[in-house]
């Protein structure tokens, strides 16, 4: 009887979820803001080829 090609092969994990990964985003971000009293902004930016996102966090807002 021959083995599956698999057999006691180390398994590929993932690590960390997407859904815990920005849980975990979400919990660092709002820390943040509460200690600068500040305010996160989330935007996508694109152009003619590519996509990405960007967190902007706002604080330390008065008159000049």
């Amino acid at each position: 009887m021959n083995a599956p090609d698999d057999f006691n092969q180390p398994q590929e994990q993932s690590g960390i979820t997407p859904e815990f990964k920005e849980f975990a985003v979400q919990i660092q971000l709002d820390n943040i803001c509460k200690l600068l009293d500040g305010e996160a902004s989330h935007y996508t930016c694109t152009d003619k080829r590519t996509q990405h996102q960007k967190i902007v966090i706002t604080y330390d807002h008065k008159e000049k």
